[in-house]
């Protein structure tokens, strides 16, 4: 297994995790609504992230890491949904075991979808935070390896490739943005995308956001 990286997340790192996700990942399309541009009174741009495999950005992380590991690693990761599906099919793709910890009350489709993608599912009770708690532990107990969610470099430099995606597409289209807004849950996605478009385009300014009364990371 490779070692982490022991610095901050560079452009190099979003560089190499693009050519090492580009026979998995999708290339998803940056479009416009005009009924969206008539609202905002300027023209917006969507990066249509759900139309990725497994319906978000998250397989673009995962992959970034578990291609790494070692054949026969055991993979461990817990999440109520997206990451699930994410860690699912990297260790698929790369011939892993995975077992995921996602909550009790965790969405039956999500959990399925899972488990379609060749994972063990265990239900913990309690919250996600319990399920983070749990796999760590298992996972200890296993010698298996736990993929974070997103506080890992790899994560962080896999998730970044949709910042650079963004950027390209944007010039093919003629297009310097003015803003980009991303939604910061654990953070993973927009830090490392706000390293690629800040890199392209100094002058783009980067906002995340959270739903008013789940703003954790405020």
């Amino acid at each position: 297994m490779e070692a982490p990286l022991e610095t901050l997340v560079t452009m190099s790192d979003i560089y190499e995790a693009r050519e090492r996700i580009a026979p998995v990942v999708r290339r998803t399309p940056l479009t416009s609504v005009e009924s969206i541009d008539r609202v905002c009174g300027a023209t917006v741009l969507l990066k249509e992230e759900y139309r990725q495999r497994t319906g978000s950005f998250k397989i673009r992380g995962a992959y970034n890491h578990i291609s790494r590991l070692a054949p026969g690693t055991l993979v461990v990761a817990a999440s109520a949904g997206n990451h699930a599906q994410g860690v699912a099919l990297a260790a698929q793709i790369a011939g892993l075991e995975a077992v995921v910890f996602m909550p009790s009350n965790a969405s039956l489709p999500k959990v399925q979808a899972t488990r379609d993608y060749g994972a063990e599912v265990r239900f913990e009770v309690g919250a996600l935070d319990d399920a983070v708690v749990a796999a760590k532990r298992w996972a200890a107990e296993h010698g298996a390896v736990f993929v974070p969610p997103f506080d890992d470099p790899h994560i962080i430099a896999g998730q970044g490739t949709v910042g650079l995606e963004l950027m390209q597409q944007a010039r093919e289209l003629g297009v310097t943005p003015d803003q980009v807004l991303m939604p910061c849950s654990g953070g993973g996605l927009v830090s490392g995308s706000a390293l690629a478009i800040r890199e392209l385009s100094p002058t783009t300014n980067v906002l995340c956001a959270e739903p008013a009364g789940f703003d954790d990371t405020r």
